[in-house]
């Protein structure tokens, strides 16, 4: 991570501290986690690939959250239900079908 936030500020970015690139990755690993888990009903799970793969990218986020220590962004989770909910009523609403 260090050598990535080197790069950032070798190549322009300012004003964006080491600590900060932290807590924006740690906050991302949630909304990854909120991505893939808002998404689980549309997705084909009915080929054992399918299965494999969704196995294996939950497994690698589950231990991507807990090394990154993201206890208390995920203890906020249930105060983005609502935000969650307004989200799928976006996408059946407006979506193209």
């Amino acid at each position: 991570m260090k050598l990535y936030h080197q790069r950032l500020v070798k190549y322009g970015v300012s004003d964006y501290s080491f600590k900060q690139l932290i807590k924006d990755y740690q906050l991302n690993l949630v909304v990854i986690l909120l991505m893939f888990s808002n998404s689980m009903d549309e997705l084909d799970k009915s080929e054992e690939r399918s299965k494999a793969v969704l196995d294996v990218m939950y497994k690698r986020l589950d231990a991507a959250l807990i090394d990154w220590k993201t206890v208390n962004l995920l203890r906020l989770l249930p105060y983005m239900i609502p935000f969650l909910k307004l989200s799928a009523w976006f996408r059946s609403t407006f979506s193209r079908k």
